[in-house]
């Protein structure tokens, strides 16, 4: 992990982080199904065609997959279905 801190990272974690009891936040994905109550945010998997970018269950976030750009937790939960735009 001392590599990590070494390139500027302040944190460094071995186990997925829970966000509000819901979103698993992980480097590599993690097996998710139906009938599991979680969702994972993911990155690793770069450009690899085996994984979608988003499925209800799961959200890849290499930076391949979004445009090199910041993406809000709120445009997360949007295309995944979670959250209905606001209505103008």
């Amino acid at each position: 992990m001392k590599r990590y801190y070494d390139v500027g990272f302040h944190r460094v974690y071995d186990a997925p982080i829970i966000l509000d009891h819901f979103w698993m936040l992980t480097h590599e994905p993690l097996y998710t199904n139906a009938n599991m109550p979680n969702t994972n945010i993911f990155g690793h998997v770069h450009a690899s065609k085996q994984y979608t970018n988003y499925s209800s269950q799961r959200f890849c976030v290499s930076v391949e997959r979004i445009d090199y750009t910041p993406i809000e937790l709120e445009e997360i939960k949007r295309l995944m279905g979670i959250m209905k735009p606001e209505k103008e």
